[in-house]
């Protein structure tokens, strides 16, 4: 008979082969009894190979949808073919972090069914060599940067935690419980799948499955030590967005462009940004729930896209009036106006404490510089992590 594996680490790629292989081989070292499945719809072959000769090859799961496909549909096929009672979603440029698997067996043991590790703030972040910030230049580049985190566990309000993050719409995830860089359980994963035929869903994975983890989920918790490591690598979201070069128009946008039939919601402004395809996202998943209770905040999103992205504020205007058209243009513009001034303070605030922290690693706990893939990065934040201290999981 089979046996289930208590873990599973996935790691959807395409055409970043590189990094694929470091990134696979950081998760062996970490878990080398977790299954690895790596779904490639990179246009070019060779990435299987060089896996199978490599650290993890006894764990992996390789999969081979085809070139093309959008990174919903290859996110929904990783997860059908795990057989984990435990799924973490990575990107082909992280990797987890130490303390993982004590997470994992404190979860069963107390019959938690998420777990998260971060909320607006990473705790650890890899920068592979390359990476360029606007403001910084290379201060970045092939840096680990672990910053403080109190190695504790707290039960999670996922609900509240969903209703935050509509409130600051476009923002990200604040706190909610999620798949990608989170933990979630297999049952949690299949009355998602029962009830909404998938995990996964938007245009943008981890905003749309944290969703319905939210809303699934019976006993979420937090544990606040990086037992996940995200990566940033030049091409990345994490990586354009230090240099500030994830704008775009939307339909020729690499990432949309493979998404067939793709319908645009109207009150979302129509170009591509992290900002935009989140709110996108997390608007498609909360209109699947059916809940009217949750409610976006659209006049956060339309101001921040008017301030931030000045060269599509026509794609955002047109937005505004169907929203208008549906809440009276009176109140639409009010509220856009309290936003725009609430966005021009959290943004001032912003810049303030950049000048007071002047270089790339702020406020960090520790950086670590010199490092050339994630494998290293993970044994840099190992070393770091013994010397700070260790996971208080209370039974």
């Amino acid at each position: 008979m089979t046996t289930v594996p208590q873990l599973s680490i996935l790691i959807p790629t395409a055409d970043r082969q590189d990094y694929a292989v470091s990134s696979v081989a950081a998760v062996a070292i970490a878990c080398p009894d977790a299954e690895i499945v790596v779904s490639d719809t990179s246009a070019e072959e060779g990435l299987e190979a060089r896996l199978m000769v490599g650290p993890g090859a006894r764990q992996l799961r390789y999969l081979r949808p085809g070139a093309g496909i959008d990174v919903v549909s290859n996110f929904n096929r990783a997860a059908e073919a795990s057989t984990g009672r435990w799924l973490m979603f990575i990107g082909d440029d992280d990797g987890v972090g130490p303390g993982i698997r004590s997470v994992v067996d404190w979860a069963e043991r107390r019959q938690v069914d998420a777990v998260v590790s971060y909320g607006p703030r990473f705790h650890a972040i890899y920068y592979w060599p390359g990476v360029t910030s606007r403001y910084f230049g290379d201060g970045y580049a092939a840096r680990l940067i672990v910053n403080r985190c109190s190695g504790k566990a707290r039960m999670l309000d996922a609900r509240a935690a969903m209703l935050a993050a509509l409130r600051d719409l476009g923002s990200g995830l604040g706190w909610m419980p999620r798949a990608y860089h989170g933990l979630v359980s297999r049952d949690v994963v299949d009355r998602i799948v029962e009830k909404h035929g998938a995990l996964f869903g938007g245009v943008s994975p981890d905003i749309y499955s944290a969703t319905m983890i939210s809303e699934m989920a019976r006993k979420p918790a937090v544990v606040e030590w990086p037992f996940v490591l995200p990566g940033a690598s030049p091409k990345s979201t994490a990586g354009l967005g230090a240099a500030q070069t994830d704008r775009s128009s939307l339909w020729n946008n690499p990432h949309i462009a493979p998404f067939r039939n793709l319908t645009w919601d109207p009150l979302i402004p129509e170009f591509y940004s992290p900002t935009v395809v989140w709110a996108y996202s997390f608007k498609k998943a909360v209109d699947a729930t059916g809940d009217p209770s949750l409610v976006p905040n659209l006049a956060r999103l339309y101001a921040r896209s008017l301030l931030h992205n000045r060269a599509y504020a026509g794609a955002t205007l047109n937005a505004m009036e169907v929203w208008g058209e549906k809440i009276g243009w009176l109140p639409a513009r009010a509220q856009v106006l309290g936003e725009l001034m609430g966005e021009g303070l959290r943004f001032t605030g912003k810049a303030m404490r950049r000048l007071a922290r002047p270089t790339a690693q702020g406020a960090a706990l520790q950086v670590v510089p010199g490092l050339p893939n994630v494998e290293q990065a993970y044994r840099a934040l190992e070393n770091i992590c013994r010397d700070i201290g260790s996971l208080s999981l209370d039974d």
